[in-house]
């Protein structure tokens, strides 16, 4: 059995004696997680909102940036650009077992971006914009 590690986010590859493949994707998701979403609340009313997790395609311009979450409905409500340009970028609804249904190039899906301290959406996108060039 071989174990291969890809990235530090808790992606990981193993082949068993058959070569079949196995492929294990971080939890978007998190009690912990959860509980920062719901000290903040909603934020409806709020100019610039405070983004409480990012969530990005490791193989792609992708990423979601997420104010709200709804537990029940296990919706976030955020940021949303697939790297098209400004004109493309919007605020929505985006869930979960959306981000966790994804499978990028190499088999890879959405991680989430555990190193994210949550700021102001205007402090948010501008780091995303300064990394793509805007």
């Amino acid at each position: 059995m071989t174990v291969i590690a890809l990235k530090r986010s808790l992606i990981w590859m193993r082949l068993n004696g058959n070569g079949e493949k196995r492929v294990r994707v971080m939890q978007l998701m998190t009690k912990e997680l959860e509980n920062k979403f719901k000290k903040v609340g909603r934020q409806e009313h709020i100019e610039d909102p405070i983004v409480v997790a990012k969530f990005f395609d490791p193989t792609g311009p992708g990423t979601w940036l997420a104010t709200e979450y709804d537990p029940g409905a296990r919706l976030f409500f955020g940021w949303a650009t697939l790297g098209l340009g400004p004109s493309c970028d919007e605020w929505g609804y985006f869930s979960l077992q959306e981000l966790e249904s994804v499978r990028g190039a190499w088999g890879l899906g959405i991680e989430r971006d555990l190193y994210w301290q949550p700021k102001t959406m205007s402090e948010a996108r501008r780091e995303i914009e300064q990394c793509r060039g805007d």
